[in-house]
């Protein structure tokens, strides 16, 4: 109907736009005679327009057309035209596309060291260009294609291992997943518009964030077609103005990582390589590095001696079984004394079946992909038990193994950089819990009636929590009168209702404390990172509303001293982006902040039996001076072997990334 619309009115921009969009249509409709056809109609009309920035679009999709349908040659000569055009046109980004698909085909007609060249290429225009990219639909489509990039220069890279296994492309492929997931931090970073020159001067990081904000309002602008034909003035002064204002960028974060260092690391971190990875481990430690990749997965297995490495099926296989897992592990099995075990086993055998005898006696820290960063591996069987337990369930990795996460070796090596030479933290706890979340909480009831109270009351914040305020966590109170009943030299500060508030957190983080503690609701979004928050008390005593979410921004700009930061409140599912960072984003912001280590949930567990945990927990770091992953495991075996608490749903919820030492 639009195309009928544009073809009476005689507008051949918009007629070639309608064709280019039926011809994906078409094609994925099973059309493809019809598909190519519209294709070529597209062509034809940028052409006549003069678009450039359209032709090159259009002749990569005919070159993408021909690729689905095993013509490779034709593919390949229409993808070279989009190459000209979108060079000619100073399309960097439709470039870098085309460099990408070239890259695919060379790769399937077993050209891997063409493949490599060309992904690289694509990667070079693709960094070069980020800043430049602006508008929420425009970012989307580049973090595809830059993610896209990333694992294929993976992929590649194992394909020239198998090719010739004593090049060394094993390494460079391990160490090009672990830079792509240390960058997938600093993308979270970034969006958050963290103040990363907090340590430089006030006047730099204004200007920062000043041309931040300008280079995406430019770029936004630009991103409208019908703003990029060469007759338009205010355009060209707009690239004119977005060029300046990139090269100012540019110079000020040349100055700002000069006077602060880990920006530079974190923002664009240096790719780490086999010995440098493997420095970081211990004898007692192996690295088990995953990448989920579209076609074949890949697991690296590194001690301090050796690296091998193995393919896994592809993300689809890998993802569907960690969904089912989750779903087995994260709800009760009432009647029976284990959650179904099929797709355990299916899911521990293809993690870890090749590999039993490396990591036999050994802690295992791992680097997950995907949706493996929703998953606790613990509870996973043991895939060197000789029978199961009575029953039928069978032996969890926890019986034998430490377990811990990384988000990469790479923030691992920066991290422990920057607390290399920090003075030791106190032995103290600060501990909140119990906020107050709703005008209805019966902590209220006292300033209900007052003036005050329901004027502010009409202002109350959103939630997004659906329809409903988050119910009350009761029996966090519980939980932290526990922690501090037991008996140890350690200190226990413990806030509750009005006083676990966003700012008394904030101060609190900054004062020596080593365990922060934080028993609240999370609000967790897989698809828009810097959304994601902790929810600390939304009112004060008098019954005036207060900002009570502690977000991604606020946790990336503390200052922590603090060895360790629990999240026992904290829950999540599996979101429809699984390659997304909510709530990863939560964990790794508390360690760039500056905490070495945070315990997290997977999920959200039954009150009583989180304070259960953290009562066995925190008599392990405070009594028995264990490190906190040992810790971690001692409460988790308590909880495993005991009759009421043995369900996995229980303990498995809780996870600990960072250093394990």
């Amino acid at each position: 109907e639009a195309l009928a619309l544009h073809l009476a009115s005689g507008d051949k921009m918009a007629q070639g736009l309608a064709f280019l969009a039926l011809a994906t249509h078409s094609d994925g409709a099973g059309d493809s005679l019809k598909s190519l056809d519209h294709f070529d109609r597209a062509i034809e009309l940028f052409q006549t327009v003069g678009d450039q920035h359209m032709l090159a679009s259009a002749w990569l999709g005919k070159g993408r057309y021909f690729a689905r349908h095993d013509m490779l040659e034709p593919a390949r000569n229409s993808l070279d035209r989009s190459l000209a055009v979108s060079k000619n046109a100073k399309a960097p980004f439709s470039r870098a596309e085309a460099l990408l698909e070239l890259a695919s085909l060379n790769q399937r007609q077993t050209r891997f060291s063409s493949a490599l060249s060309l992904v690289d290429r694509s990667i070079d225009i693709l960094e070069s260009i980020r800043n430049r990219i602006g508008g929420a639909a425009l970012r989307a489509s580049f973090a595809g294609v830059q993610q896209q990039a990333y694992e294929m220069r993976v992929d590649v890279l194992m394909s020239l291992h198998h090719a010739d296994e004593n090049k060394g492309h094993d390494e460079a492929a391990l160490s090009a997943n672990d830079w792509r997931m240390a960058r997938s931090l600093a993308e979270v970073i970034e969006e958050s518009r963290v103040d990363l020159g907090r340590d430089s001067s006030p006047q730099l990081s204004a200007r920062r964030r000043e041309l931040v904000e300008r280079i995406s309002a430019k770029a936004g602008y630009l991103e409208n077609p019908s703003k990029r034909t060469s007759q338009d003035f205010v355009a060209h002064r707009a690239e004119r103005e977005l060029d300046l204002a990139l090269a100012e960028l540019d110079s000020l974060e040349a100055k700002i990582r000069r006077q602060d260092p880990r920006i530079g690391e974190l923002k664009r971190p240096a790719q780490i390589t086999l010995a440098e990875t493997q420095q970081l481990l211990d004898k007692e430690s192996v690295l088990l590095h995953y990448f989920l990749g579209e076609s074949r997965s890949f697991l690296w297995v590194v001690t301090p001696e050796s690296l091998q490495s193995f393919e896994l099926p592809a993300r689809g296989e890998l993802e569907a079984l960690a969904r089912t897992v989750y779903e087995e592990l994260s709800h009760l099995t009432f009647g029976m004394s284990c959650p179904r075990q099929d797709a355990l086993l299916a899911l521990s055998t293809a993690l870890l079946g090749d590999i039993k005898n490396q990591i036999a006696n050994k802690r295992l820290v791992i680097v997950a992909d995907g949706a493996l960063a929703y998953l606790n591996f613990s509870a996973l069987p043991d895939p060197n038990a000789n029978s199961p337990l009575p029953g039928g369930c069978h032996p969890p990795i926890l019986n034998s193994h430490e377990v811990v996460y990384l988000p990469s070796a790479t923030i691992l090596s920066v991290q422990r950089k920057s607390y290399a030479f920090r003075p030791t933290a106190r032995n103290a706890i600060a501990v909140f819990a119990d906020p107050v979340y709703g005008a209805n909480d019966s902590r209220l009831a006292d300033v209900r009636s007052a003036k005050t109270f329901h004027a502010a009351a009409a202002t109350q914040p959103v939630y997004d929590f659906g329809t409903s305020l988050p119910e009350r966590l009761t029996e966090t109170s519980r939980e932290a009168s526990t922690i501090g009943a037991i008996e140890s030299d350690w200190q226990t500060d413990t806030y509750l209702g009005f006083s676990a508030n966003k700012n008394m957190f904030s101060a609190r983080a900054a004062s020596g404390y080593r365990v922060l503690h934080l028993a609240t609701h999370g609000i967790l979004d897989s698809q828009r990172p810097s959304m994601s928050s902790l929810l600390l008390s939304q009112y004060s005593a008098d019954g005036r509303p207060r900002d009570g979410y502690l977000r991604l921004q606020d946790i990336y700009n503390l200052q922590l001293k603090s060895d360790l930061v629990v999240l026992s409140g904290c829950e999540t599912a599996l979101g429809r982006k699984l390659r997304g960072e909510g709530f990863i984003g939560l964990t790794r912001g508390f360690l760039y902040a500056g905490a070495r280590t945070v315990i997290s949930s997977l999920w959200r567990v039954e009150d009583t039996a989180t304070a259960e945990f953290m009562k066995h927990f925190y008599t392990s770091l405070m009594q028995n001076n264990a490190t906190p992953a040992e810790a971690l495991r001692y409460a988790q075996l308590k909880m495993a072997n005991s009759q009421r608490w043995r369900q996995p749903y229980y303990w498995a919820a809780f996870v600990l990334q960072g250093d394990w030492r």
